[in-house]
């Protein structure tokens, strides 16, 4: 997590990583409540599943005291906050909100009770503003652009590969391999995020197989036309690329083709090419 070191924190670290995590959100309250209610007043077999289940949470990867020491040693300090997603929250609140709603004989007071609930699940909960911006409905069932199937398509028919090496621009890179996992992306995801500032990847500046892909994210995505023909080449070859996919705005184009790219196909937003150096 961004900004959140075990060496600064110490024995906070799992208690600030919960913090920003939730970030005001309480439905972790409505959670732990639910298991109080379950343990003192209206106990049900089947709901200590979530009691036992935090309880073990709490006593390994919540447990501060072998959080600080384990987790460094296995490396996954910036990865660390995706425990907190295997706290079942909403599965329990939701469980819960139902077996109060179960109390209730009348049909009128069920159907208010339920109504109350569900308002204040979505009035304390983090509307999705909050998670991503620019929110958009899906294109297609395969939760990708269209435009990436149709390049997909294209690099399959005019590549010799069943696993084509290919570079995408920022934008695509993320979901390429969601869509078809035979492509194999030349640029590796960690580098990219160093090359964009980014704190928590670590610090890659003096591996040599950075600096070469370095090279090619300097014209691709931050359109430094300047950079050395020759090293851009030598950088394309050492990494085997064999397609850059870029878009169609960026000014990198006559770059490229001098450089031996050939574009093979162009859609609304995106031109393909196909190294040949």
């Amino acid at each position: 997590m961004a900004g959140v070191t075990i060496e600064e924190l110490g024995l906070n670290f799992v208690k600030v990583c919960m913090e920003n995590y939730w970030s005001g959100c309480i439905l972790p309250v409505f959670f732990l409540l639910g298991i109080l209610w379950n343990i003192f007043c209206h106990k049900k077999k089947e709901a200590w599943v979530f009691l036992f289940y935090t309880v073990f949470l709490a006593l390994t990867v919540y447990n501060p005291f072998l959080v600080k020491y384990v987790v460094p040693k296995a490396n996954f300090e910036n990865e660390y906050y995706r425990f907190i997603w295997i706290l079942p929250v909403i599965p329990g609140v939701a469980y819960y909100a139902v077996r109060l709603v179960g109390l209730i004989r009348a049909k009128w007071a069920k159907v208010l009770l339920a109504v109350i609930l569900g308002g204040v699940i979505v009035a304390t909960g983090t509307p999705i503003p909050g998670i991503a911006k620019d929110f958009a409905v899906a294109e297609n069932i395969y939760k990708v652009p269209d435009e990436l199937r149709s390049i997909c398509d294209v690099i399959h028919k005019d590549s010799k590969n069943e696993q084509p090496r290919i570079v995408f621009g920022d934008d695509m890179n993320m979901v390429a391999r969601q869509y078809d996992p035979s492509l194999i992306l030349v640029l590796n995801r960690n580098y990219r995020l160093y090359r964009a500032g980014s704190t928590v990847v670590g610090n890659y500046e003096k591996k040599k197989d950075y600096q070469i892909q370095k090279v090619i994210m300097d014209v691709v995505s931050y359109q430094m036309t300047d950079t050395d023909m020759k090293k851009f080449k030598s950088s394309l070859k050492k990494t085997k690329t064999e397609y850059l996919v870029v878009q169609l705005e960026q000014n990198c184009h006559d770059y490229l083709r001098e450089a031996g790219c050939v574009p093979v196909a162009q859609t609304e937003k995106y031109v393909v090419y196909r190294y040949e150096g």
